[in-house]
């Protein structure tokens, strides 16, 4: 599996909240009337805003490749093989100009399932292999 895939565009959406403005003022609840002078206060206002919700589909169906994996968003980590590696060390064998077989070695780090819960990494090592080659041309 590979370390970074990208998620496949969906038709799933969800729900987005907006404030829209509605071009008409009301007084602000928040902020304290002030006196201007003895007789006269003075009241904030704002605009006035309602709550809308709407279908929208993630951000990251329109961004690039680079976009993507700057921002994080669909792009799925696999960390099932994480802290493992694998080495191959791999020597041809040659015989009057012709390769015979091929003799290597291997080892590494390997990630070795010991339950449906959870897995262990376990060390590869010296593992040897020969494998002939027939009809080399």
């Amino acid at each position: 599996l590979p370390q970074i895939q990208f998620a496949k565009p969906t038709d799933e959406t969800y729900s987005e909240r907006v404030e829209v403005d509605t071009g008409e003022l009301e007084d602000d609840p928040t902020v304290n009337t002030q006196r201007s002078s003895a007789h006269d206060t003075v009241k904030k206002r704002r605009h006035k805003k309602r709550v809308e919700y709407r279908r929208v589909k993630p951000r990251w169906h329109t961004m690039s490749r680079e976009e993507k994996l700057q921002t994080g968003e669909g792009v799925i980590r696999n960390g099932s093989f994480a802290n493992t590696s694998f080495r191959v060390r791999l020597v041809p064998v040659v015989s009057q100009g012709k390769v015979v077989s091929y003799e290597g070695s291997f080892g590494g780090v390997g990630r070795f399932s010991n339950s449906v819960s959870g897995a262990d990494l376990k060390a590869i090592q010296g593992g040897v292999f020969n494998v002939q080659v027939q009809y080399a041309q």
